[in-house]
């Protein structure tokens, strides 16, 4: 599967959005970088414009977008050119030579080759063209008299007369020609005008009649080939019959496999039919089809191409000449004269009217975004003068337009989503129509026109004048068509949105809108309604000047709203959104306010009042406070926010009672806070409840003598206080709101029956039993709250007259297992905020003295809940009466504080709570059961057994002996103790372990309820604290005893909840505030400090670390980040509380922090100033003023964001001091420095960015100081991590010095480079687009396009200059070596590493000769000039196979002689002595093998270069070899390699993490992350998510690594490079091979399979489990080649096999008995090498003597020739096979070939010598191989062809071995040959080749070694004998019955067969989510306007 294919794929079976949206988006790159294929990348994207799945249709539309916009607009008129009719070009310039004309098949997939000897010749040309002839063709097909006008539009008959578009249901096309719809796109045009009434209808009898024509012809055509099918069956049979045995075999499995063959290819074709998203044709339209029919298509040689190439010597270039390819002669055909997409958007145009709605949907989403940038492009001829294409332009888009207005007319199909309607055809129709109006000019007169016609159309749709229509009235139906009338409102609505200053230009167009908004909004229809709500947002800026037609609109939504007596109605959403937006424009306000002072209306009860007055309007709104959709609930008290803004003026008031002082608004609002779930909406509606009592305070102090708040609210102060108290109990411990204390909208208060209840519940219609008494542990106190268990009772259902849906169910039930505790706790501290708050408000001590009497009993009660919230009352009714001036009341002082204080004061008091009671129950249960285990188990007397209390504590009933948790613990500690000794020895021994479970159970409960009664101690505690010392701050005084305060609040501010958190911190803040006033400085700052502690304990501690140097400290943490995330999640909350409160502190006091609390100051700033008057290497021996140090930097790590820039920079913070940290040798310094560092940058970029730029930075250079290198970039990491996308601006600046520490010598250093590059090189495509921040330097601005020249250069290699090479390379450099020369330069200069991965043979060895002695020469000039010793001279390092270390020596004395060369190589003996001269030589050449051996001396040597040749050798991560290799220290890293994966992905991880390590993460990352995904989806039978997710890690993956590798293939950059043509050759087993092969095979799988299961088992791995199954595969592989490689002596079928060549009178040796000798043979005389030689071969060869022999030698010799029509490489595995190829083959039957051998047992130094003999002497036959030899880094082009006896596991090796011939300096072409015996091992082992080919060129080329990496199927697999002529196995025809058999695969649903048939049938469904953003008019608006920038 191609990248494109996945790409594609990834739009049907993303799982998400993103995902989705990813892959468009990289579509529509492709398509940019590759204008020349965007027919074909639209070609795929279309199909899913068809797609059953909505998801599906999005992401292609958006990939349809992004590819169609990257296409220029089509313009043929700004071409400069002449007229068509006057060209004279076309058969006269362009004459094509007839020698030229290649015919191809009619599939196409045939190259166009031509013959040399024919080019040269000319002669006349095919065809001529007569252009005045096919210019008047052209002009007939273009003709635009099949359009249709706007005025032959007729509503009323397409809405009577004509097929309605549904769901799906019979085309309007339906007369299938059997034909291509492309080719017939003319015809198709003029059928769907003449089924829509625009055109001739006799066209559509005639349709008929072909049709039925064609239908029988077709069943005619079937019968006939039905008949040849049989002859050619019988023929084939027969063939088979009169076979020779020796050939029939082979014919019969050749027919077999051609029938197998043919049968795949039918079910593929018929596949192919049904597959829905196969390419489309879209080069073809009317336009050309008609033109290009019947005309010879002319093809023309274009000439040859020439490219020069600048070589080292000035003096010379190199021209290369490209072949000429033949291209077809686009002038003669009319594609290069119309618009590209005009085919596509005729399809399109057509699809609109597709029955099924899927694909009119489809449609209408291409339409719309090909129209965004190509309507002006239709129609468009090249040719015409441009007012004959802008008529031509104007006329289609006007057909265009009638087309869509039918739609319109047509469509009925809609999407009911909860109890709305979505009509998505006609809402993405409307916005193709709104793209198309985007590009209509109104100053253009004709185009004005257009667009009035289109307004005047639409508003003629949307009213029907039943008059002019004539509509047909159903009976159920209203006398118009709603569809219609909907589908032209939406067209409206997006309309007046683009064009809506042409509408409130023109009068008349606007009040037709208007005008018909009104209607329908007034429409009974309730989707017009919405959709008219909807059309009127967006232009209500335009209709504010027109109070005419406000006043209209206003009065009719309020008279909406009072006919709406359904929450569920569909428009009300729009309706409610459109009164919010009205709410929002003070003319709108002002409005109504003049609307409410109008004439006076009588009511149906008597009463005169305003009818549009606020009083009369609001309570309208009321029932929408508690909607069920959150949108709804949002807009309303948006709206009323509003209102409430709206300026009272003292002239303007009445002592009447205004709407705001309605007391059941106050109601309503503050049970919005007791029920909201939503954060955002329970803060609006905390806004708008203060925001009612300070509107009613204003207007009390205009009109003193209105409605105070106390009358208006007491009325409700009972009942809401109630509701606040009411206790929250714990997980299946329930408490109730009575559900009289809450009203509903009309006042009427709710009841028990229908309030408790969730609605949903009530349809299901099953009753859930009621628990029994004593599991409901019903509990009633004093206060009379009920408790139950989560279960609901049979009375909870709603009565029937209850029909709106009751989302506070849940909330009134008290069901925290379902909303969770932290939704109650919110909404209670909400209500008892504002309730306190309204209570300040109040005038009357009576009412206020009677509510806080009723507090005073919650602060005593035995439920804890009543008295957190009761002190919150309290707290914030004293904190509103200081806000408000007023004086506290003496009496209420005096009736709470003293309670308050009791509890602070002795908290020992506070009771057991009720709420606990179950918990303790259970405890108590326990305690019983395990005193029971003692009686039953253990045989204890009953007596023996203590008694325990009944009555547990917090029960009404319990008294001082109530069992408590002491009474639990006494349990545990005493008795247990006690009854255990009374056990005895038996029963100790049976019972002692279910006794300690039951003790274990015990404890744990202890310690649960313990730590809840504790965390309500602390809440209690806390709150009451609270309130006591706002009544003292507010008395202006503080308590007398300050130490219970501060406990309290700190225990809070350490463990409490965040909700309870936030309030403490306010009161600790207050608290302060007022210590500093009053001046009592030790006891605040001892606050501060304590707050700044909590703050340290995230913070690392310095004496455990104070040992860590030269390590990076973030890296410690990350090797123990469990650790890690323990402890910080237990001292989160302290954290987070200690900074809460110091970020209100902060706040409060602003720039005067510093002067008010200098002990903050000292805290954050003093220690870790001491870091500038130390040395950096200073030791600390007192661990606490390190430790300080550490604080502080923490502490301004933690403030800073907080603080004015000024403050911290001013006088407070020298950054000098983090950078003194950075230095530190300390880890830890430098872990706290980066950190600190990295906040500030975030929150201060423009102050500490260029501080990090000047001096940071340069710190990753100083070499001599590892410690500096190490804080430097450990500050970016952090810095890349903590900005996240914040860093865009300046990530430009990070890049270049990272990857220099990439090969930085520390390893952390390089780990910690390369995450932190690969993190922010993701961010640079972005950075382009940012602008510059606002007083960034101009010194970095300019520094900031040098390194964007560098990211261009690393993205696209194309960019990088030409490097001249300084040095005289004596060889000429083909481009494509220069561009690697260049590549290979860029790496060099900015110290990065790579991978140079060319194809085999495109001269690796010398681009990278080149980079090494270039860079070599640079280094000596440099060292000459500043004698640094950065550019002391070093050596360059080669490790490469030994075969060709030759090579290297070789090509490096050839072409670059200026360098000295060592080959260090050979026996320790040899290699001992050059060990001296390692620092003298340039280059040094050595082997995997020596490098392994001697790595510890290699790895005390520094190297320029280290060149890893055929570098995927340590693919092995875990190799002793890998490891040696990564051991080399060197400047620069480079591998070579044409196959840098091997057996799979994670081998690519072994690679990097030689170049780079630690750049793709651990290796157990890269393994999770990218291997198995990848690996995965390689498996045909992996699920699409698994698909999925293995192409998305490929992309990644893809993105990470490829600007450090560079691929070119042979086919891309060798033009001249001949082909090279791989045949298999299969031969049969002998008689001996099969004999032996299957007994082998029948008697060893079971014992293979037996042996996986143990290795499985016991994870083996190498064991001997494994070495079992090697043996027998390769025992197999050898019998395959000779049954002498396995038959011995001590064989168990050895006499038989003797006794068997004993009767047949012949030799094992006897290359009858191995056809692969026998089949070899006759292959190399085919290739007419040793043709002759088999004349004098065989038995009569051994009748002559040696003298006769000798002389018919020299006459064989003298009568052929010296040299072989072709050369040949022979390739074994085994050297024991290159034996017997030599022995018994070349030596015996072909004496006369002359032959080579190079093996394992060739000297490494004399190989080179070897391979250029036989390149040099043409007379050498055959060269002898073995894979692992001769497969890597040599050059044999002497030789043409290749023959595989054997083949590797690894498809890769065999590829690497090929090439050795069909490389650079090849120029025949080059056959390849591999035997193969069929039915065997072997042709499995090909299979798996090919499987692991296709799994390479996903990610680079990959390659496979061994068989470490094959799951046991593969392994089992490998040991089938296959008897089958067919060669398709026993599982084929089982998969092919499987497939298409009724049952079928299980699909994801768990469906198969008839289910999973029917099922596929229906649609996919969606939730309204992806409706809402999809037409949502400002998102859409927005789309379009960044599409025309």
């Amino acid at each position: 599967m191609s990248r494109l294919d996945r790409l594609v794929l990834l739009l049907d079976t993303g799982s998400s959005a993103f995902i989705r949206n990813t892959a468009a988006d990289q579509l529509s790159d492709s398509a940019k970088s590759h204008p020349e294929e965007i027919l074909n990348i639209l070609a795929r994207v279309y199909p899913y414009l068809k797609s059953r799945k909505w998801e599906t249709r999005i992401a292609a539309a958006r990939a349809f977008g992004g590819i169609v916009a990257s296409s220029p607009v089509w313009n043929p008129n700004e071409i400069k050119e002449e007229p068509l009719k006057n060209n004279k070009v076309i058969g006269e310039k362009h004459q094509v030579h007839q020698s030229n004309t290649v015919k191809t098949e009619d599939n196409g997939d045939l190259p166009l080759k031509i013959k040399e000897e024919e080019v040269e010749g000319e002669s006349e040309p095919l065809v001529k063209i007569d252009p005045e002839k096919q210019f008047e063709k052209i002009k007939e097909v273009l003709s635009t008299s099949d359009n249709v006008k706007l005025s032959d539009l007729n509503f009323g008959r397409l809405i009577n007369d004509c097929p309605k578009l549904v769901a799906s249901g019979v085309s309007l096309l339906d007369l299938n020609n059997n034909k291509d719809l492309m080719e017939n796109l003319k015809l198709t045009k003029q059928l769907l005008n003449a089924r829509l009434g625009y055109g001739d209808p006799s066209i559509l009898i005639k349709q008929e009649q072909e049709y039925k024509r064609l239908k029988k012809e077709s069943e005619q055509n079937r019968m006939k080939k039905e008949k040849e099918d049989l002859a050619i069956k019988q023929k084939e049979e027969e063939l088979t019959k009169n076979s020779v045995q020796s050939q029939s075999s082979q014919s019969k499995g050749s027919a077999a496999r051609l029938r197998a063959m043919a049968r795949r290819r039918a079910k593929q074709q018929a596949s192919n039919q049904q597959n829905k998203n196969a390419p489309v044709d879209l080069s073809q339209s009317s336009l050309s089809s008609s033109v290009e029919k019947d005309e010879p298509k002319v093809v023309k040689t274009e000439p040859a191409k020439f490219e020069l190439t600048s070589q080292a010597d000035a003096n010379t270039l190199v021209m290369e000449t490209k072949v000429s390819s033949i291209a077809f002669d686009e002038s003669v055909g009319v594609s290069d004269k119309i618009w590209k997409f005009q085919g596509l958007y005729e399809l399109l145009v057509f699809d609109l009217f597709n029955p099924n709605w899927e694909i009119r949907h489809g449609s209408a989403l291409g339409l719309q975004e090909l129209l965004k940038d190509h309507a002006k492009s239709i129609n468009r001829i090249r040719g015409y003068t441009i007012e004959e294409n802008n008529r031509r332009n104007l006329d289609a888009l006007e057909d265009l337009v009638a087309k869509i207005l039918t739609l319109f007319a047509l469509d009925r199909f809609g999407d009911y989503i909860g109890d709305s309607v979505v009509a998505p055809v006609r809402e993405s129709t409307a916005q193709a129509l709104a793209a198309l109006l985007v590009n209509i000019d109104e100053s253009v007169a004709p185009e004005k026109v257009l667009l009035e016609k289109i307004f005047n159309k639409l508003i003629e749709l949307v009213v029907q004048d039943p008059v002019v229509f004539q509509l047909t009235i159903d009976k159920n139906r209203s006398s118009t068509c709603w569809e219609a009338s909907h589908g032209a409102i939406l067209g409206l609505k997006y309309i007046v949105t683009i064009k809506s200053d042409f509408i409130f230009r023109n009068d008349k167009v606007f009040q037709s809108v208007i005008s018909v908004v009104l209607d329908g909004l007034q429409n009974h229809i309730e989707e017009i309604q919405s959709e008219s709500a909807a059309l009127l947002i967006p232009i209500l800026d335009h209709i504010l000047p027109y109070n005419k037609w406000l006043t209209k609109i206003v009065k009719t939504i309020w008279n909406i709203l009072e006919s709406i007596h359904d929450d569920l109605k569909s428009s009300l959403n729009n309706i409610l959104n459109l009164i919010s937006s009205l709410a929002e424009y003070p003319e709108v306000l002002k409005l109504m306010k003049d609307m409410s002072s109008g004439p006076m209306t009588i009511q149906e009860n008597g009463d005169a009042s305003h009818y549009y007055s606020f009083e009369n309007l609001m309570p309208k709104l009321y029932p929408f406070f508690r909607h069920s959709i959150s949108n709804i609930r949002k807009s309303v008290l948006q709206t009323f926010l509003s209102f409430l803004n709206i300026k009272e003026s003292a002239s303007a008031v009445s002592s009447s009672r205004q709407w705001f002082q309605d007391p059941l608004l106050f109601r309503l609002v503050f049970q919005n806070l007791l029920f909201e779930q939503h954060p955002d909406i329970l803060a609006l509606s905390e806004k708008v409840f203060r925001k009612i009592v300070n509107k009613n305070l204003e207007y009390n102090e205009l009109v003193p003598c209105s409605s105070s708040i106390e009358d208006v609210f007491k009325i409700h102060s009972t009942p809401l206080l109630n509701l606040i108290l009411v206790p929250l109990g714990i997980n299946r411990l329930n408490y109730h709101m009575n559900n009289s204390d809450v009203l509903k909208p009309n006042g009427e208060p709710y009841s028990n029956e229908t309030q408790t209840n969730n609605s949903m519940q009530h349809k299901r219609g099953r009753k859930r039993k009621s628990p029994p008494a004593d599991v409901m542990n019903k509990v009633s106190g004093e206060e009379g709250y009920i408790a139950s268990s989560a279960t609901p009772s049979d009375s909870e259902h709603p009565s029937s007259a209850d029909l709106h849906v009751n989302i506070d169910a849940p909330i009134l039930k008290g069901d925290i297992a379902l909303l969770g505790i932290d939704v109650f706790i919110r909404t209670r501290i909400a209500a008892s905020k504002a309730y306190g708050f309204i209570l300040s408000s109040f005038n009357s001590d009576g009412e206020i003295l009677n509510i806080f009497t009723r507090l005073k009993q919650s602060l005593n009660s035995n439920l804890s809940t009543p008295r957190i919230y009761s002190a919150m009352i309290i707290e914030e009714y004293f904190v509103r009466l200081g806000e408000l001036n007023k004086h506290q009341n003496s009496v209420l002082v005096n009736l709470i504080q003293p309670v308050l204080l009791k509890y602070l004061n002795e908290p020992e008091k506070l009771p057991y709570y009720r709420e606990l009671v179950p918990s303790l129950k259970a405890v108590r249960n326990n305690c019983s059961e395990l005193f029971l285990r003692f009686e039953e188990n253990g045989g204890v007397p009953h007596s023996k057994i203590p008694l325990l209390p009944v009555i547990v504590q917090g029960e009404k009933q319990a008294g001082n002996n109530a069992f408590s948790v002491a009474d639990a613990e006494k349990v545990v500690n005493q008795y247990y103790t006690k009854l255990f000794k009374l056990l005895s020895g038996a029963s100790k021994f049976t019972a002692s372990e279910a006794l300690e479970n039951s003790k274990q159970v015990i404890v744990q409960a202890i310690e649960n309820i313990n730590e809840l009664k504790s965390s309500r101690n602390i809440t209690i505690l806390s709150s009451f604290a609270g309130a006591a010392l706002k009544i003292y701050i507010n008395a202006d005084s503080l308590p007398p005893k300050l130490n219970p305060f501060i406990r309290c609040l700190m225990d809070s501010i350490k463990s409490d909840s965040e909700l309870y958190q936030y309030n403490t911190a306010k009161s600790v803040a207050a608290l302060i505030y007022k210590l500093v006033d009053s001046k009592k400085s030790k006891i605040y700052e001892k606050v501060v400090k304590n707050l700044c502690s909590y703050l340290s304990v995230q913070f690392p501690e310095f004496q455990p670390n104070r040992d860590l140097h030269n390590v990076i400290f973030s890296l410690e943490i990350q090797k123990s980040v469990a650790k890690l995330n323990s402890y910080e999640n237990s001292h989160i909350t302290k954290v987070l509380g200690a900074k809460t409160t110091l970020y209100m502190i902060i706040e409060y006091y602003g720039n005067e922090i510093f002067d008010r609390l200098p002990i903050l100051q000292k805290s954050a700033f003093d220690s870790s100033k001491s870091l500038l008057i130390t040395d950096e290497n200073v030791t600390y021996e007192d661990d606490k003023i390190a430790q300080s140090i550490i604080d502080s930097m923490g502490i301004i790590e933690t403030i800073s964001p907080k603080l004015n820039e000024e403050l911290l920079f001013g006088s407070n913070l020298d950054l000098n001091v983090l950078l003194r940290g950075l230095k530190s040798k300390y880890s830890i310094f430098r872990y706290a420095a980066s950190k600190c560092l990295a906040i500030l940058c975030k929150h201060f970029p423009i102050k500490t960015i260029p501080f990090v730029v000047t001096n940071v930075l340069p710190l990753l250079k100083n070499s001599g100081f590892l410690s500096n290198r190490q804080g430097a970039i450990e500050t970016i990491y952090h810095l890349s991590n903590i900005m996240g996308a914040d860093i865009l601006p300046y990530v430009i600046f990070f890049i270049v010095p990272v990857l220099g520490r990439m090969s930085d010598s520390d390893p952390n250093i390089r780990v910690l480079a390369t995450t932190t590059f690969a993190s922010i090189i993701k961010l640079v495509p972005l950075e382009a687009g940012i602008e510059d921040p606002q007083d960034m330097p101009k010194d970095l601005l300019e520094g900031r396009e040098k390194e964007r020249s560098f990211i261009r250069e690393l993205m696209n290699p194309k960019e990088i200059p030409d490097y001249e090479l300084p040095v005289a390379i004596k060889a000429t450099l083909r481009s494509y070596q220069k561009s690697g020369v260049n590549w290979l330069h860029f790496l060099n200069k900015y110290n990065l590493h790579g991978i140079l991965c060319d194809d085999m043979g495109l001269g690796k060895t010398l681009q990278t000769i080149c980079i090494v002695s270039s860079d070599h020469h640079n280094r000596i000039e440099q060292f000459a000039k500043t004698g640094l010793d950065e550019f002391k001279k070093l050596p360059s390092l080669v490790v490469c196979p030994p075969s060709v270390m030759g090579h290297w020596e070789q090509e490096i004395n050839q072409y670059a002689p200026f360098l000295s060369v060592l080959v260090y190589s050979g026996s320790p003996t040899v290699r001992n002595p050059l060990r001296t001269q390692f620092d003298s030589a340039d280059i040094i050449v050595t082997s995997y093998d020596v490098m392994r051996n001697d790595v510890e001396f290699v790895a005390t040597k520094n190297f320029n270069y280290a060149v890893l040749d055929e570098g995927h050798i340590i693919k092995n991560a875990n190799s002793k070899l890998s490891k040696s290799v990564k051991r080399i220290r060197a400047e620069h890293r480079l591998i070579l390699t044409g196959t840098p994966i091997q057996n799979n992905v994670l081998e690519l991880w072994s690679l990097f993490d030689f170049l780079m390590p630690g750049f793709l993460g651990t290796e157990k990352y890269f393994q999770e992350k990218f291997s198995k995904p990848i690996a995965a989806s390689r498996n045909s039978k992996t699920s699409s998510k698994e698909q999925e997710k293995g192409a998305l890690a490929l992309e990644a993956l893809h993105k990470q690594v490829l600007p450090f590798m560079l691929r070119r293939l042979k086919s891309e950059v060798l033009n001249d490079l001949p082909p090279k043509i791989i045949q298999d050759r299969y031969c049969e087993l002998s008689d001996i091979q099969k004999a032996l092969y299957k007994d082998f095979v029948k008697k060893k799988k079971n014992v293979v399979e037996e042996d996986l299961k143990n290795a499985i088992q016991t994870d083996e791995g190498e064991g001997n489990g494994k070495q079992h199954i090697f043996q027998a595969l390769q025992y197999m592989r050898k019998l395959c080649n000779h049954p002498s490689l396995v038959l011995s002596s001590n064989h168990p079928n050895y006499m038989q096999v003797q006794q068997y060549l004993k009767d047949s009178k012949s030799d094992i040796d006897d290359i009858r008995h191995a056809p692969k000798l026998l089949d070899l043979k006759n292959l190399l005389i085919e290739c007419g090498i040793g043709a002759s030689s088999s004349s004098a071969s065989g038995s009569l060869k051994k009748h002559l003597s040696e003298k006769q022999q000798k002389q018919q030698e020299q006459q064989q010799l003298l009568s052929d020739g010296v040299i072989s029509q072709h050369r040949a490489l022979i390739f074994c595995q085994l050297k024991e096979m290159l034996d017997k190829v030599e022995e018994d083959l070349l030596k015996k039957h072909l004496p006369n070939v002359t032959y080579m051998r190079l093996d394992g047992s060739t000297e490494p130094r004399m190989r080179q010598q070897l391979v250029t003999k036989f390149n040099s002497d043409p007379s050498i036959d055959v060269l002898l191989l073995t894979t692992r030899v001769g497969g890597l880094g040599l050059n044999l082009t002497g030789a043409d062809t290749v023959i595989f006896v054997e083949h590797d596991w690894n498809p890769m090796n065999d590829l690497q071995a090929m090439d050795r011939a069909h490389r650079l300096g090849q120029t025949k072409a080059v056959n390849v040959y591999r035997l193969i015996t069929r039915h065997t091992l072997e042709e499995k082992i090909m299979s798996l080749q090919q499987f692991k080919v296709n799994v390479a060129s996903a990610v680079v080329s990959q390659q496979n070694n061994n068989l470490n990496s094959m799951d046991t199927d593969q392994l089992l697999d490998l040991f089938d004998v296959d008897d089958k002529d067919d060669g398709l196995g026993s599982n084929g025809g089982e998969a092919e019955k499987n497939g298409d058999g009724e049952d079928g695969p299980i699909d994801d649903l768990g469906l198969g067969g008839k289910a999973k048939k029917a099922l596929g049938s229906l649609a996919d469904m969606w939730d309204n989510s992806q409706y809402e953003d999809e037409y949502n008019v400002k998102n859409f608006v927005d789309r379009l306007a960044s599409r025309k920038k």
